[in-house]
């Protein structure tokens, strides 16, 4: 972990993409859970080819969100936008709660939810998590 954070975020993450894609060959039990989930799911719409890519990349977004977990204590309110991609979400969020009426946010727990809460967080805004 402590390797992680010394390097630069994009050196992290170039780090990440491939621990991810030699994890999807190096761990076979798991590689084959992904590979049955994905057949039931996309059924006969992929190839086994198309299949196998998006399992290396299931792994890979994994190291990528694990990356950046680590590396939270290096968030900022001033380089938010090298890791969030948004426009005027946090403007629009404060417009609303400044009505007074508070605001329910539903997240699909897709990707890096983490880093969504930690960046709201950031930006002065208090919540919950409802599991």
């Amino acid at each position: 972990m402590a390797f992680v954070r010394i390097m630069s975020r994009s050196c992290a993450l170039s780090f990440a993409r491939l621990a991810g894609a030699a994890a999807f060959y190096l761990v076979g039990r798991q590689r084959k859970k992904v590979l049955n989930n994905l057949r039931i799911a996309w059924k006969d719409e992929k190839s086994d080819a198309e299949l196998k890519t998006i399992g290396r990349r299931v792994f890979e977004n994994l190291a990528l969100t694990t990356v950046d977990t680590i590396r939270f204590t290096s968030l900022t309110k001033e380089n938010i936008g090298e890791w969030v991609v948004y426009d005027d979400e946090f403007t629009r969020v404060k417009r609303i709660l400044d009505k007074g009426k508070g605001l329910v946010i539903l997240a699909s727990h897709i990707g890096n939810w983490e880093l969504l809460a930690a960046a709201f967080g950031l930006m002065g805004f208090g919540g919950s998590a409802v599991v």
